[in-house]
This record gives C-alpha cells, structure tokens and sequence, in this order.
C-alpha cells in the first residue's frame, strides 16, 4: 500500500532512516547506547517502527530472537520507567516466544549466537522486571511494599546518575 506524503512531511524521510536501522545491532547496544543515557523512547519507538515486537514464524529462530529481544529492550524502560501494567504485560505476552528461543539457544538449534543473547539478555530483563515492578504493583500498599518500591525508584535514579 502506498500512501500520498503532505507536501514537507518528515515521515517518509523518517520511514526511509528507520529503514537502514539494524534491529540485531540496536538491540545488542541497547545497554550502552539507550539504557544508560535514558533514551529508552528512541530505540523502543525505531522497534515499533520496524515492526520487531512481533515473531514471524517465516524468520525461524532469527524472527524469534529479534523480537525477543525487543521485548526485553521494552522491559528494560517499563522496569526503569515504572510502567507497571506494560512491564508485566510484555513478559507475559513475550514468555512463550523466549522460552522456546531458550530452548533452542541451549540446545544449540539456532546458529545465531544473538539467539542466545537475546534469550538471555530476557530471561534477565524479565526476573528482575517481574521482581522490582511485581514488588510495586503488589505490594505497594503496605509498609514493606512502599519500602521495596522505594528501592527501586532508587536503584533506577542511581543507574540514572
């Protein structure tokens, strides 16, 4: 489907950039370049764009592994962020697809040493996320919990510093 630009529109120069982006390089950067430096919006809306949230079943294990890591780059800024409801419910959307990439990454079925990064750089992202944001949004209402959030929003200021 083609679509008519606005006359001085920057999205089609926008769509032509995000193009040339490598989703495997972002996502193996994503640390140092986005996470470190909080900008986390930039590299999570390029993914959106680039459509890599998704598994495509016609990639095989690669498919899997660029949309595993993805998620594990959106549980990153949910976890930082504190965006609770869409932290849990990335891991929880995304477990299935980085499970089976675990599988195959320890079996060694996929040659793509990103799988297994990808699938372990997740499993990380998800028990820490599923910890710090579950301790939050659980138990948030009790003094142990408002203490336990009160960690985290620490742990991420510090990491922010």
């Amino acid at each position: 489907m083609t679509q008519d630009f606005i006359e001085g529109s920057q999205r089609e120069e926008l769509e032509r950039l995000v193009g040339q982006v490598d989703v495997v390089k972002l996502v193996e950067t994503f640390d140092a370049d986005y996470d470190v430096p909080l900008a986390h919006g930039t590299a999570i809306g390029v993914l959106h764009m680039k459509g890599a949230f998704e598994a495509r079943s016609d990639e095989g294990p690669d498919g899997r592994a660029v949309a595993v890591g993805a998620c594990w780059c959106d549980i990153v800024r949910s976890d930082v962020e504190l965006d609770l409801r869409h932290g849990l419910a990335r891991v929880d959307a995304s477990a299935l697809d980085a499970a089976r990439l675990s599988r195959e990454a320890g079996s060694q079925g996929t040659e793509s040493g990103f799988a297994a990064y990808a699938a372990a750089r997740w499993n990380d992202g998800a028990a820490s996320a599923t910890r710090s944001i579950g301790m939050c949004a659980r138990t948030g209402i009790t003094p142990n919990g408002t203490h336990s959030c009160r960690r985290t929003i620490r742990k991420n200021w510090m990491r922010a510093s």
